[in-house]
């Protein structure tokens, strides 16, 4: 199941709640409007996960690190919530192509415009990533070749709500070369750059190599720090994006005076008739989450929060 995005997923979602539907976009709930009570409404979600000892959610995020690049930051490769790495594995890069629109092509499929003409022929296999705004069009797609600037992806669909980030995204040919590990030390040797990385030392908050002799892809895997999505980003986690829509129309309801009616009834949908993430989507988002955990005791708190001891040891 693809995780849900800001812009795809719940803007339209929390328009719909509030009824600003006339005006694509929003006409007063604009994305954003939306997003300071959407960070609010995020923040209150993770703090009920930590209270209920559930941990943060592990992410894979990939990198194009140019030859002879001998340090790298977090936020250069767009990671904005690390906490802690798993993992580091890289592999030799193929050439990405920058895209400049993403829209409804023939058929109504997913249709790219490539920056430069792309190269690529009828039914060749590709990889699409970091485009913001339409649903689905991030990853492994056959082509057709439309002319020497734009691709259809085959099978796709463009989502009637979308609204494509200006200048996202990117597409390359399917990479087959396989991931290696990327060995952590404590302190890099001397030697000479090689055509792969195979070490980093983590200093001062940033990764550090020796450096390769041509591009690489990393492969980042770590731990979020739950810090809340850019406008951009994607939800992080399965599930939560009811959790997240019902309790940020309910803050914008009573931001512009709507507490009395829209508010109240957007709120206990939220989070429960007390209002204390008990009930409603908080209750079947942190329940979800529970019920994963309890596929490895690795990962069960010792002892359950009182108001989820059901979930941990359930009656039948």
């Amino acid at each position: 199941m693809a995780v849900a995005t800001y812009q795809g997923d719940l803007t339209p979602l929390v328009r719909n709640l509030l009824g600003d539907t006339d005006v694509s976009g929003g006409d007063l709930f604009t994305d954003t409007e939306i997003h300071p009570s959407f960070v609010s409404a995020w923040d209150e979600l993770m703090s009920l996960m930590a209270a209920d000892q559930i941990p943060t959610a592990k992410r894979i995020w990939y990198h194009i690190l140019p030859a002879y690049t001998t340090i790298l930051y977090p936020s250069q490769a767009g990671i904005t919530d690390l906490d802690s790495l798993v993992n580091l594995r890289e592999r030799p890069a193929v050439t990405q192509i920058g895209l400049t629109a993403c829209a409804s092509g023939t058929g109504g499929a997913i249709q790219l415009t490539t920056a430069t003409p792309h190269g690529f022929t009828t039914n060749q296999l590709t990889q699409v990533m970091d485009i913001g705004g339409v649903k689905g069009a991030n990853g492994q797609w056959y082509v057709t070749v439309v002319d020497p600037s734009n691709l259809l992806l085959n099978g796709s669909i463009f989502p009637s709500d979308a609204a494509y980030v200006a200048n996202s995204g990117a597409v390359e040919p399917e990479n087959t070369y396989q991931f290696i590990q990327v060995h952590r030390r404590e302190e890099l040797s001397q030697r000479d750059p090689d055509s792969r990385l195979l070490d980093f030392a983590w200093r001062e908050d940033n990764f550090q190599f020796i450096g390769a002799t041509s591009d690489v892809q990393l492969e980042i895997t770590y731990l979020s720090d739950g810090t809340a999505p850019g406008t951009t980003g994607s939800l992080v986690y399965d599930g939560i994006q009811n959790a997240l829509a019902y309790r940020t129309a309910a803050l914008l309801a009573y931001k512009h005076g709507r507490g009395q009616d829209d508010g109240q009834r957007l709120d206990t949908d939220a989070r429960g008739p007390e209002l204390d993430g008990h009930g409603g989507h908080y209750y079947t988002f942190l329940q979800r989450k529970i019920r994963e955990m309890q596929k490895d005791r690795l990962q069960r708190p010792i002892e359950p929060p009182a108001h989820l001891v059901e979930l941990y040891y359930p009656t039948y």
